[in-house]
């Protein structure tokens, strides 16, 4: 009988991990090898256990009543895109909390010590900066 392992990367390997599978590239394809990695490899099994891991540990949204738009956000903040934000780059759930937040916003300037958040960012749009001090 197979034995199913579970590979976890250690935080102090993540950046050398990540850097390593991002040098790849595919002809004809933007995205670069840890992109492909992520979203073979982790996006569908995010999308089908998130919801329930919602719902099982209690995690609240950023809460703005439906009728009301916060003058910072240019468009609603929902969970679909933080799990897509983790399934797409292999970024914590905190972490893509505020990267979706921060794309759905006016705001242009991020400013994180993070690396794998300014990678990211750097890969979901142009019109943004992330600032690494």
């Amino acid at each position: 009988m197979e034995e199913k392992k579970i590979y976890k990367i250690a935080d102090d390997e993540k950046d050398r991990v990540i850097k390593l599978f991002s040098g790849f590239k595919k002809d004809g394809d933007d995205r670069d090898g840890w992109q492909i990695f992520c979203e073979d490899y982790l996006k569908g099994k995010i999308e089908k256990i998130w919801d329930k891991a919602v719902d099982e540990l209690g995690i609240n949204f950023i809460a703005i009543r439906d009728s009301e738009i916060h003058p910072l956000l240019t468009e609603k903040v929902s969970w679909n895109g933080v799990y897509e934000i983790m399934g797409s780059f292999g970024i914590g759930s905190f972490d893509a909390m505020i990267i979706n937040l921060f794309l759905k916003s006016c705001l242009s300037l991020l400013i994180t010590a993070d690396e794998q958040m300014a990678y990211t960012v750097g890969k979901m749009t142009k019109d943004k900066f992330v600032l690494i001090p």
